[in-house]
């Protein structure tokens, strides 16, 4: 992947624990091999001087964005620092990488330089619908008119070596 100053992550705080499971779907280590605050900055470090030095290091910036980081002083003074290092460099495609967590709008000056992707979906905590089996139909006591796809099933929970089944199928 690089040195810990070839990519920089900026998110707002609130948003860690997101951003952590986006970056591990990428890549495990990659939180450990970029500068990520949690896993760059240790206890003593002058915070500020550290980002600024990492921001004018990188040559990708990854922007997680959302209400929160909407609303962070530190998230807006990294998209800054950013852009004066993206023209630092002349201007580079792919410097930039945005994803937005929820349904924030992303300002019109970042949407004209990051291609933004909307992960909001893989982080939906909407509470499920309260589900009544009382007032599901009624079909009888006794599946039927499947006894084909009951093989099946009754087939792969026999055998050692299979351990997922999909079941596709209309509602």
């Amino acid at each position: 992947m690089g040195s810990d100053t070839d990519h920089f992550v900026s998110y707002a705080s609130e948003d860690e624990v997101r951003v952590r499971a986006l970056l591990a779907v990428r890549e495990p280590d990659f939180p450990r091999q970029c500068f990520f605050a949690p896993e760059s900055l240790k206890v003593g470090d002058v915070f500020e001087q550290r980002i600024e030095s990492a921001l004018r290091r990188c040559r990708v910036f990854h922007l997680f964005w959302s209400e929160s980081a909407s609303k962070s002083a530190w998230v807006r003074r990294e998209i800054s620092r950013a852009f004066c290092r993206w023209r630092d460099l002349g201007r580079p495609d792919g410097f930039f990488r945005a994803f937005c967590l929820d349904q924030c709008a992303v300002p019109a000056s970042v949407r004209k330089r990051f291609h933004v992707k909307d992960v909001s979906g893989a982080f939906d905590t909407g509470a499920p619908e309260h589900v009544r089996v009382s007032r599901l139909p009624r079909t009888g006591k006794k599946l039927f008119g499947r006894e084909e796809e009951l093989a099946r099933l009754d087939a792969a929970w026999d055998h050692p070596d299979i351990n997922v089944v999909a079941v596709v199928g209309w509602g």
